[in-house]
């Protein structure tokens, strides 16, 4: 076997599985971020590996190389970017899925997010050094010292081992290699990278174990031989000295750790740049929004913006985790955990956005989730919770307005007349945040937007009853299609597109709304029955009620006691089971909500919103479109379910299956770009 040969039966192939699995996460900065590294890998590691043939090392069989360049093949060069590029696109697929701006100042697990924050948070006027008064400082400062220390010791200790021509050579020249990089990236990132300890591992483990099957199989045919005299002897497979396994070990960590130590700095960007102090309005330095501008080209569309790239890594890189503002970090942490906790169909598809798309995203959908969960609170009597509304609204009001919010209740999460709330705090500090660090002339979000959604939930506490489709429309658009028109704002202004801002913007924004309303009204159909018993309420429009008691006769059994003939005496004998209870036929109701939940999911389809909504994807950014076309199509698969179910287990709430959406992802991914 010649080493070429090597690259074509294994290296390449890896590389193009890998490429393929990641393709729709590769966006210019992931690009950006492999050649970045894959440059200072081909620079670090040419020296180093001339050095070390030369000293006796290893040596390749005549024939068995194309060319050199001094006393490296070719190959060899080759496979210096082949091992970063397959690290890299491991690391990708291994650790995306967390949100890393959460993870730059660890929340101790006996302190809630807002506690915390509450108490890492330093007045301008103290006296008292943030590191003092952070015992998360004191351990960020921990961790750096030990990992950087462990390096340190094991290169020096090393050193005293590098003598050519001996036993220890080999292993102990490696070590001394790596360890001054492994120190220096730690000394960045290691507290960030603890917090991620279990990717890490994998993303190292991974493309390691496939490299030690590789370099065996490549020794065993005789490819290259490592030579006894400058190694130990101890072999881990009967081809594979110990010391090329050590080697694609510390070589991917190196690469690992490079990665997460530039994830480190994208989410220090995003961080400052768009989740400015609550209650200030001051436009960030051009280095901390290079990276996050809205509509900028890419770090790979010209050489200006290139530079801009990189001075905004360089600055950031060294920033301290303690002159970043811990409770911004804290309520992002607990917003995404909002989502998380709200719907599993929904941080199914968040995961597969873009970092900065779904921080902002989170924030949103934090917001509205907790407004709604005022509203809902059924312990507080109606009055209060239109109260609670107001209060948010005028809060909103003043965000927009430029208005510092800083010692507003809701910063605290409290809401008139109620006890603290860590959710709507959380929440309301990261919109607040949010909004903040938009252009106050043009936010991407309208303010329209968030009060559409307070006006659908004071509609919930008003009349229980809607008169037409029409009505029941209305009511999706307020509560779901503003959010379909915000977080389509986000995804626009995050990761640019082919969109104009007239014509084809307002055509977007439809299509956005339109989901949004088709969502919702399949989320009406799955929630008939748990609406009707835990809400005491009937969404349902008084025709479908009418129409319901005319055709319910032909259900009954002879001679059976008729329902309600009123739509409102039917909504109540839905709502409280009375009807049923009193005649024996509490099938009755089940039988009733089915039929209604068969009417919302017509109305999704029938009034052209699911097809607008399909169209209105393709016209998303690239690297949005895969979630959105899984939420819209998880969501039809809820629907399915419900329009399947017999009336007989209506009473419980539809969900899909776990394998179902992983297929769905899957599907959204690979199968439909």
């Amino acid at each position: 076997m010649q080493y070429l040969q090597v690259h074509l039966l294994f290296t390449l192939p890896a590389l193009a599985v890998l490429a393929a699995a990641a393709r729709p996460f590769l966006s210019s900065t992931e690009l950006a971020k492999m050649a970045l590294l894959a440059a200072l890998a081909f620079v670090y590691t040419t020296p180093w590996d001339n050095a070390v043939i030369y000293l006796g090392a290893w040596s390749y069989e005549p024939g068995r190389v194309l060319a050199r360049v001094g006393l490296v093949p070719v190959e060899e060069y080759f496979f210096f970017v082949a091992q970063t590029a397959l690290t890299a696109l491991a690391t990708l697929l291994v650790s995306r899925w967390s949100a890393h701006a959460a993870l730059l100042a660890p929340t101790p697990p006996h302190l809630s997010p807002i506690a915390a924050a509450a108490r890492d948070t330093v007045s301008p006027q103290s006296a008292v050094s943030p590191r003092a008064a952070d015992p998360q400082a004191r351990w960020r400062l921990s961790i750096r010292v030990a990992a950087v220390s462990v390096c340190i010791a094991a290169a020096a200790a090393a050193a005293f081992f590098c003598v050519p021509g001996t036993r220890t050579f080999y292993l102990a020249s490696i070590i001394v290699w790596a360890m001054p990089v492994l120190a220096l990236q730690l000394a960045v990132a290691a507290p960030f990278i603890a917090r991620r300890w279990q990717p890490t591992l994998a993303s190292i483990a991974l493309p390691t174990l496939f490299l030690w099957c590789v370099d065996h199989i490549a020794i065993r045919d005789g490819v290259w031989s490592i030579h006894p005299s400058p190694t130990t002897g101890i072999m881990v497979t009967p081809f594979l000295p110990l010391e090329e396994a050590v080697f694609f070990v510390v070589t991917n960590a190196m690469i690992v750790c490079g990665l997460m130590a530039v994830d480190r700095t994208l989410a220090i960007v995003r961080l400052r740049s768009r989740l400015g102090a609550v209650g200030t309005f001051e436009r960030k330095p051009e280095s901390e929004v290079a990276l996050v501008a809205a509509a900028a080209p890419s770090p790979l569309d010209s050489w200006a913006h290139w530079s801009r790239w990189a001075c905004a890594l360089a600055d950031n890189t060294i920033v301290a985790e303690t002159s970043l503002d811990a409770a911004a970090v804290a309520d992002l942490a607990h917003v995404m955990d909002i989502a998380r906790r709200g719907s599993l169909s929904f941080s199914a598809a968040l995961a597969l956005l873009p970092q900065d798309v779904r921080q902002d995203i989170a924030i949103v959908y934090a917001y509205c989730r907790v407004t709604d969960d005022v509203a809902d609170d059924a312990s507080r009597p109606v009055e209060a919770r239109r109260a609670a509304l107001a209060a948010i609204r005028s809060f909103l009001g003043d965000v927009y307005a430029g208005v510092d919010v800083s010692q507003s209740p809701l910063i605290s999460g409290i809401l008139p007349g109620a006890s603290p709330n860590l959710d709507l705090a959380a929440a309301m500090r990261s919109i607040a945040r949010l909004v903040h660090a938009w252009d106050r002339a043009a936010p991407v979000v309208p303010l329209r937007c968030l009060v559409e959604l307070i006006d659908g939930c004071e509609a919930d506490l008003g009349a229980l009853l809607l008169a037409t489709e029409d009505d029941i429309v209305s009511y999706a658009e307020k509560v779901a299609g503003s959010v379909g028109e915000a977080c389509t704002c986000l995804m626009l202004n995050s990761s640019g597109s082919g969109v104009s801002k007239d014509k084809e913007l307002a055509a977007v924004v439809t299509n956005a709304r339109d989901m949004g309303v088709a969502l919702q009204l399949v989320n009406m159909a799955r929630d008939v029955a748990t609406d009707a018993q835990t809400l005491g309420r009937i969404y349902a429009p008084t025709a479908w009620l009418d129409e319901w008691t005319r055709i319910a006769s032909t259900l009954l059994p002879p001679g059976t006691t008729k329902p309600p003939a009123s739509a409102a005496g039917l909504a109540d004998a839905l709502i409280s089971d009375t009807w049923g209870t009193q005649t024996g036929l509490v099938e009755h109701n089940t039988h009733a909500m089915r039929f209604l939940a068969g009417r919302f999911i017509e109305l999704a389809y029938n009034s052209g919103r699911v097809a607008s909504a399909r169209a209105g994807i393709k016209l998303l950014p690239a690297d949005c479109r895969p979630a959105i076309d899984a939420a819209l199509r998880i969501y039809l698969g809820i629907a399915d379910i419900v329009r399947g179910w017999p009336h007989s287990v209506y009473r419980q709430r539809a969900a899909t299956r776990a394998s179902f959406k992983v297929r769905v992802l899957a599907e959204s991914l690979y199968a439909r770009q």
